[in-house]
């Protein structure tokens, strides 16, 4: 990811797919796109996600959970 990240830095456009990612991988993301049955759920910054998120209504159980981990339960539906 380190790798991925210093291409995307020098000014390469960057794609790439990971299910499930720690929360240090995910804190290394620009952006990010979520997708749920092939329809976008979010895309942009992945630093405003949880902001965004608990704007429309979506607030995790818990504080500090993983954001990568609170995606997928909505990708998913749980």
């Amino acid at each position: 990811m380190a790798t991925l990240n210093g291409l995307a830095r020098g000014g390469r456009s960057v794609v790439t797919t990971i299910h499930q990612p720690s929360s240090r991988l995910y804190w290394m993301f620009d952006k990010v796109v979520v997708l749920s049955d092939g329809s976008p759920i979010y895309y942009g910054c992945s630093g405003q996600v949880m902001e965004y998120l608990a704007s429309i209504g979506y607030v995790p159980g818990f504080h500090l959970m993983n954001p990568a981990d609170f995606l997928l339960d909505l990708a998913n539906g749980t």
